[in-house]
């Protein structure tokens, strides 16, 4: 029995278009207060009157760990320059106070930009007493820069001169900015085999069809070929060999089942026998 061998090599990859994949959006806004939460002590900050404040750190600070706080004169206010700012466009303000009352009283909070307020608060001896209170409000541009003041206003006499005021967090944010990607899809391969025959191949012509199983073997469902043809193979996301050999076999009726079909003898016709369990293969012999 004759066989052809055909070494199929020459591996040729051809990558498809990467696709578009998922758009993942992220929403950030700029955040324009210099030492918001007095890390560094009063840096960047204006305190209009008195002496009687100071940085602390404080483990209730609610960012951070340390506080200013006003205390002796309650009637203050603090400031710092706002710039880089995009006229038209709105910010948003917000901080963190407390009150530690000393006697009966209350202090209202008063917070502009410019000539715009922000929002007012009131924090009272009884109703707030050691709460820290969160604030916020929007600003509207109207100027590249301007003049951020958190005024305190408090009941005068001994609640004001003992009493004291921390504040933590004073930020001023935005505009909103978007920043949208797209996530690159895994360009998908194609491999395709060029066949190089052995010795020539007498048989009609065919097609030879290849898939690739979950375990990166490769199977055969089908294999024929035509004489200077080039094997087919069918896409898959990989392959991993570089060079695959396989032997094809192109006798016809090569182990006899079918009779002397597609045989002729050069002497008197030959017989076929069954000989079930000793053939080589099937159960005939010639």
């Amino acid at each position: 029995m004759k066989r052809t061998c055909v070494l199929l090599a020459s591996w040729a990859t051809t990558t498809a278009a990467v696709a578009s994949g998922a758009v993942t959006c992220t929403t950030t806004a700029a955040q324009l207060v210099t030492n918001p939460s007095f890390e560094d002590g009063t840096t960047g900050w204006t305190i209009q009157t008195g002496s009687s404040y100071d940085t602390f750190v404080y483990s209730l600070a609610p960012d951070g760990r340390s506080v200013l706080a006003l205390n002796g004169d309650l009637n203050n206010v603090l400031s710092q320059p706002i710039s880089n700012m995009v006229v038209g466009e709105t910010y948003t303000v917000s901080w963190y106070w407390q009150l530690l009352a000393v006697a009966t009283g209350q202090c209202e909070l008063s917070v502009t930009i410019g000539s715009q307020t922000v929002n007012t608060a009131i924090s009272t001896s009884t109703s707030n007493q050691a709460a820290w209170l969160p604030g916020t409000g929007a600003y509207t541009a109207t100027a590249s820069s301007a003049l951020l003041e958190l005024s305190l206003a408090c009941t005068s006499g001994s609640f004001s001169s003992y009493s004291e005021v921390n504040f933590d967090d004073i930020t001023v944010t935005g505009p909103n900015t978007e920043t949208c990607s797209t996530a690159a899809v895994t360009p998908i391969s194609t491999p395709t085999l060029t066949p190089t025959p052995s010795s020539s191949v007498a048989s009609s012509s065919a097609l030879a069809i290849l898939t690739k199983s979950s375990s990166a073997a490769v199977n055969i469902v089908s294999l024929s070929v035509a004489t200077g043809s080039s094997a087919s193979i069918l896409p898959s996301s990989a392959i991993s060999s570089a060079c695959i050999q396989y032997a094809i076999q192109v006798v016809q009726n090569p182990s006899f089942e079918s009779g002397l079909t597609d045989w002729t003898f050069n002497v008197e016709p030959a017989t076929i026998e069954a000989v079930e369990g000793n053939a080589e293969d099937g159960i005939y012999v010639l």
